[in-house]
């Protein structure tokens, strides 16, 4: 037999899925992690088994003959989830994209639809490999029959041919039958013999081989098991009945329509760009039939002039590689009003590789790439330093790219990366490849399209120059017809102001700071990290101490074993895969047992030793500095995060943290790190947007807000109020904007639920404003499907529609944070670029080199300090006319933690 068919069983992958994957929505707030997952099984299955047909089946709603059987049949299984019931339709349309027939029918099930199809294929001569989640399915293994069952999650599956049945189950695949009527299956609610389990069941079928032979009662039975067999024999007729996958249901295989290359490739694409499985595109199996693509590619397009999927030409692209052709750019991008331009180096998307080349379009669908030479670079030079406006996606690699030539590019006018952002914070990718599909119906290549990736990757300098023409043209051909469309969305959502005024600015800045770096001290993360090695061998050996014995602390199943299985510490929860070891299910136990405290110390060694102290020296570039890489659009508040190393983790309030930043130093003599840091920032921000009376009053009195809140909670004067109250009152002033609930409060605090729960009721009967605000956006939220910072910016929050209820209630969290938070990431982004273009225009030798949290961190010459200090001061508190104002502290150091 030559060809295969792979049968699918639709509802089992669709639950796993499920089950398998994190709650998963759209930005649109459709939940998606079941099609998700189904999808992800269908490729990876297309991708191992290479096959040449597939069908799926699903259940039908109605009652099957089995329920007719036995009326408690399936009788424990829960009602289906109200956020998994839609998913359906989608998982018909990713089927139906994929050209595959459904088969359903009432009265039947998936699996008997299944068993007929297989049975009817193999007497067709093809093979059959029936995918499903449901181990039942194992019985219908035979000679050209496999069964292919993910083991965990869904990346991973076994593939079971006889022998692997026979090497896992010690039966023959017909076998299974029995053995599931025998131990039972309570998800079916069939019962079994009470008392044998998969071992007693194998045995048991290993000597007598099927349950009629049981029930029997042959004389050499095991005394002990005969009176539970004689007592549960009609149970075990009926659980073999059951269990019995009927292969005779009455449908018919129709193999012409289940060939693969009946696939609706564009309808495909679309319907996962629209569920926003931009992961999964990427693994799209190749059409069967497909002509092969060619061995050397010249050109984005086929002979006929159009793209694989019959797409219509991109654009008109042209290399300058001589004099001639280099004058007609030229005069082109000197006529244009605006144009788009896009730099390729060796390694796609690096600041730091060599530059190759660099494309360039002034009109839509037209191109001009540009090999790189020091002589070509110096005659573009005046048009890249020129401030006409450019056009770009991600220009900050760009800026960074050409400032590594000498070149500094200006003009940086529109960001078709961040502009999709600020239409909408919730995606979570902005790919170019994406934006053209999504507004422009276009595809264009990936970069793993030319160089590949992993091992296999190779470098842009090494694939043909015309197909990395065509690639970069196209890239700034896109760019630029993406921006008419792109500023009428902005003005549409009413936040063109916020990419104008508030993102664009920055990213020259961003990209400065990227380049400046900042220097740190290799020689005393070198003595830390020995000083660190002796602490974690110390912690070892007390953590070894509680147990009585070594263990690997790393290894999540040995450590789940010693705490709840030798320790029997209370309150564990058991996954998949062992005993849950995670962050919180250790906050749970504090307290209970000294380990762990100290595993908690452990974890915290570990980590900063291994992400910052070893790594950090190894990060450091040839100017002596580290350069972390800022995303502007890292969060969907607008916040900057860093990676690269990942500045915005170092802790701040622990003396690890504070001794880390102490290897950040000043980079040279007569320098010195200079802090300023907005006090008390989304305190005064939640002050201002809820108007509440006595937070506006203690912010007005100039009083220590949190020994304030403690007070009026506990009805006591500020006086008299405690360490632990003042705490107390702290973790909420600043939970409280981020939705903290009573769970979060208790472990945060270390009090009880019921204490938590009394003490944010407390607070919320007190600061009344504040109630009113959380009840307010929520609702707003949920009206609207957005909220808006306090300078207009909008963000999303799809997930608050929610059916899920966790999943609605992380919405609602972020629904209270996301003004309070996204308006702080607006007012330093604001401070930012001016504080930026101030220093430039004085001709200072200050520069800012750091954004992390609620700071900025300058590298000065200690006589610029005092004029830089009144310069930033007078404009951070200037971004925003806040009510209580905005403050600035300062704080003067050698090394970053000095100015904490």
């Amino acid at each position: 037999m030559s060809e295969t068919i792979a049968l699918f069983d639709g509802n089992s992958l669709v639950h796993r899925g499920y089950h398998a994957i994190k709650p998963l929505t759209t930005s649109r707030g459709e939940m998606t992690n079941a099609v998700f997952g189904f999808t992800a099984m269908l490729i990876k299955a297309f991708a191992d088994l290479h096959p040449n047909m597939g069908a799926v089946a699903f259940d039908k709603s109605a009652p099957t003959f089995r329920h007719e059987a036995y009326v408690d049949y399936k009788a424990n299984r829960r009602r289906m989830a109200d956020d998994l019931r839609p998913q359906f339709e989608r998982v018909r349309q990713i089927v139906a994209a994929f050209g595959m027939p459904i088969y359903e029918l009432a009265g039947y099930e998936a699996d008997d639809l299944l068993g007929t199809l297989a049975r009817q294929a193999v007497e067709q001569g093809v093979d059959v490999v029936v995918v499903t989640g449901d181990t039942d399915a194992l019985q219908l293994v035979a000679p050209h029959v496999r069964v292919l069952v993910p083991s965990r999650g869904m990346t991973d599956a076994v593939l079971y041919d006889e022998q692997a049945v026979r090497d896992r189950y010690g039966l023959e695949p017909i076998q299974i039958i029995d053995y599931k009527a025998l131990k039972g299956d309570p998800s079916d609610n069939i019962k079994g013999i009470p008392g044998v389990g998969e071992k007693t069941a194998q045995r048991l079928l290993g000597r007598y081989g099927t349950i009629e032979r049981l029930i029997e009662l042959p004389d050499d039975l095991d005394p002990k098991l005969r009176p539970a067999v004689e007592a549960n024999v009609e149970a075990l007729k009926v659980g073999k009945q059951l269990t019995t996958i009927r292969q005779d249901a009455p449908i018919q295989l129709d193999l012409k329509a289940a060939r693969l290359d009946r696939q609706d490739r564009a309808r495909l694409i679309a319907l996962m760009r629209e569920l926003e499985f931009r992961s999964l595109i990427e693994r799209l199996p190749a059409q069967r039939g497909a002509a092969p693509a060619k061995a050397k590619q010249t050109s984005m397009f086929d002979e006929e002039g159009t793209g694989a999927q019959g797409r219509p030409p991109l654009g008109d692209y042209r290399t300058a590689a001589s004099d001639p052709e280099l004058d007609a750019l030229l005069a082109q991008l000197r006529a244009a009003e605006t144009f788009a331009l896009n730099t390729q180096t060796t390694q796609p998307g690096s600041t730091t590789a060599p530059l190759i080349g660099l494309a360039f379009s002034t009109k839509p669908e037209t191109g001009w790439y540009v090999p790189y030479s020091e002589e070509r670079l110096a005659r573009l030079r005046p048009l890249l330093e020129d401030p006409k406006p450019k056009v770009g996606h991600n220009l900050k690699v760009d800026a960074e790219v050409l400032n590594r030539y000498g070149v500094q590019l200006r003009g940086i006018d529109f960001d078709a990366m961040i502009a999709a952002f600020v239409i909408d914070t919730s995606q979570r990718v902005f790919a170019l490849k994406d934006l053209a599909w999504s507004r422009l119906g276009v595809e264009i290549q990936d970069p793993v399209d030319l160089v590949g990736k992993g091992k296999s990757q190779i470098s842009l300098a090494d694939v043909e120059e015309d197909a990395t023409a065509c690639y970069a043209c196209a890239h700034a051909d896109v760019v630029l017809r993406l921006k008419p469309i792109l500023e009428q969305e902005l003005a549409r959502e009413q936040v063109s102001h916020v990419f104008r005024e508030i993102e664009m600015p920055c990213v020259p800045v961003i990209a400065r700071m990227e380049e400046a770096g900042i220097a740190i001290d290799v020689g005393y993360f070198g003595e830390m990290s020995r000083e660190l090695a002796g602490k974690l061998a110390a912690v070892e050996q007390e953590i070894y101490g509680c147990c009585g014995h070594q263990f690997n602390i790393g290894s999540p199943l040995q450590l789940g074993q010693v705490l709840f299985e030798e320790l029997k510490l209370p309150r564990g929860r058991k996954t998949r895969t062992g005993w849950s070891t995670d962050a919180e299910t250790l906050e749970e136990l504090r307290g209970v047992h000294p380990i762990v405290d100290l595993l908690f110390e452990y974890r915290q060694l570990a980590k900063l030793k291994s992400t910052y102290v070893d790594a950090l020296p190894t990060m450091v570039a040839p100017d002596g500095r580290v350069h972390t890489s800022f995303n502007q659009i890292g969060a969907h508040t607008g916040r900057l995060s860093s990676s690269e190393p990942n500045l915005q983790n170092i802790p701040i309030r622990t003396e690890l943290g504070r001794a880390v930043r102490r290897g950040f130093i000043a980079g040279g003599p007569g320098l010195v790190l200079l802090g300023a840091d907005y006090s008390q920032v989304e305190l005064r921000i939640l002050a201002h947007i809820t108007r509440d009376e006595a937070l506006l009053a203690a912010f007005k009195a100039k009083l220590d807000i949190h020994r304030a809140t403690a007070a009026t909670i506990f009805n006591l004067p500020p006086e008299a109020v405690t360490g632990d109250q003042r705490r107390l009152a702290k973790v909420v002033n600043f939970g409280i904007a981020y939705g903290l609930g009573a769970y979060g409060l208790s472990v945060q605090a270390g009090i009880s639920q019921n204490e938590a729960t009394q003490f944010i009721r407390s607070y919320l009967d007190r600061y009344t404003g504040i109630a009113r605000y959380i009840e307010e956006i929520k609702r707003t939220a949920e009206e609207k499907g957005y909220v808006e910072t306090i300078m207009g910016r909008r963000i999303r929050i799809p997930d608050i529609v929610s059916v899920n209820r966790a999943v609605r209630s992380a919405a609602e969290r972020r629904a209270i944070n996301a003004p309070i938070q996204g308006s702080n990431a607006d007012f330093m982004k604001v401070a930012m670029s001016r504080v930026d273009a101030a220093l430039t225009e004085r001709g200072l030798r200050t520069r800012l080199i750091l954004q992390v949290h609620d700071e900025l961190v300058f590298e000065a010459p200690r006589e610029e300090v005092e004029q830089v200090q009144g310069i930033v001061g007078g404009i951070m508190t200037g971004v925003y006319p806040l009510d209580p104002p905005l403050e600035v502290e300062f704080k003067v150091g050698e090394n970053w933690c000095d100015v904490e």
